[in-house]
């Protein structure tokens, strides 16, 4: 691979093995991409999300010793909560998210959904989301944004519009 140490180019090539169902290459992949980029909050939200029930937590605190304050990481934490049930664990986890990077507009979608579901707090989570209008986002915020089919729509219009899809664990 020529971009070893290029981590959006890693996870690139993890998703594709993991589109083809081949479970394998893409765990063997991301290890080595771990190996690569070891301060990659991306991968290791993505290692997160593929590890076994069994060691995804303990997968989460060894993402959280090697990045500490990757808002992804947070959020990747936040969803194994959100499945579980763990309202509170994951609002923290979520909040953290936002906090670490308050620009990043995946966190607060997270946030939101996860909020609307637990009929949280949304008026609050929409004045701090305009304060501080987020700008990116990796998976969910900016591809949604852009699209063109979007542009009527206000930012914080946007936080209703975009579901976060969970990991089916």
């Amino acid at each position: 691979m020529k971009l070893v140490n290029n981590a959006e180019v890693w996870l690139a090539s993890v998703r594709l093995e993991l589109t083809c169902d081949n479970s394998k290459i893409a765990n063997h992949l991301l290890a080595r991409a771990l190996q690569q980029c070891p301060d990659a909050g991306r991968l290791w939200a993505q290692a997160i999300e593929i590890e076994p029930a069994a060691s995804r937590l303990a997968k989460s605190t060894d993402a959280v010793k090697h990045v500490k304050d990757d808002p992804n990481i947070f959020m990747a934490i936040g969803k194994i909560f959100w499945v579980e049930k763990k309202q509170n664990k994951a609002r923290k986890f979520f909040q953290q998210a936002v906090h670490y990077n308050k620009d990043n507009g995946d966190a607060w979608l997270c946030l939101y959904n996860f909020e609307k579901e637990n009929q949280g707090s949304l008026e609050q989570i929409r004045s701090d989301f305009l304060e501080a209008e987020p700008r990116h986002g990796s998976d969910l915020w900016a591809p949604a944004v852009k699209n063109f089919s979007n542009w009527k729509f206000k930012p914080v219009e946007m936080l209703d519009r975009i579901q976060v899809p969970l990991p089916k664990y």
